[in-house]
């Protein structure tokens, strides 16, 4: 990509991130981005399909962003799914008007999509990891991505709780204390 399609696409970004603080995205269309940030409509779907592929590509790409500006490195399971809670809570008002329960699947794939790259580095960084073949640790990584989006789902239709309870904590312990116990199963 070059260097004026990604201001370019970050300008459509923050447009729709800014329309996103006063409504949902049901509410907001490509017409009202494109008038935001002053280009045609044309440009936005040179770039996106759709707001909601634009919306995907904003999760993914802040999510990343995120990770890599706080310099975060979970230690654990947990740690990852606390920080992406946090990151989701600082900017709640844009994740609720974001989410639309009708295309859910539509967000449970760009939110697998987005972290599965990180739970790859995470769990590769296991102890018994280089004992799985790369299929049986593409498997646990799907497997982990689709428990994280569940949990994840489940807590902001909950309207994103500061604390889930005891039971994301357990969720959590029962994360952590699988992910070596699985490897060292799928290596035998």
């Amino acid at each position: 990509m070059t260097f004026m399609n990604d201001l370019t696409k970050q300008a459509i970004a923050a447009s729709l991130a800014k329309l996103l603080q006063d409504r949902s995205i049901v509410q907001i269309s490509v017409k009202d981005v494109c008038a935001d940030c002053g280009l045609n409509r044309q440009t936005f779907y040179y770039h996106f399909q759709d707001i909601y592929d634009l919306l995907f590509w904003m999760v993914q790409k802040d999510i990343t962003a995120y990770y890599h500006a706080e310099k975060i490195i979970p230690k654990n399971m947990s740690d990852y799914l606390y920080s992406l809670f946090g990151y989701c809570q600082e900017h709640s008002k844009l994740v609720r008007h974001a989410y639309n329960a009708a295309n859910r699947i539509r967000y449970e794939i760009a939110f697998r999509d987005a972290s599965e790259p990180l739970l790859r580095r995470k769990i590769e960084s296991y102890e018994n990891y280089n004992l799985v073949s790369k299929e049986d640790a593409d498997i646990l990584i799907s497997f982990y991505a689709y428990s994280a989006a569940a949990l994840f789902f489940r807590w902001l239709e909950s309207g994103m709780p500061q604390s889930s309870g005891e039971s994301f904590s357990k969720y959590c312990m029962l994360l952590d204390e699988s992910v070596n116990a699985l490897l060292l199963k799928f290596s035998k």
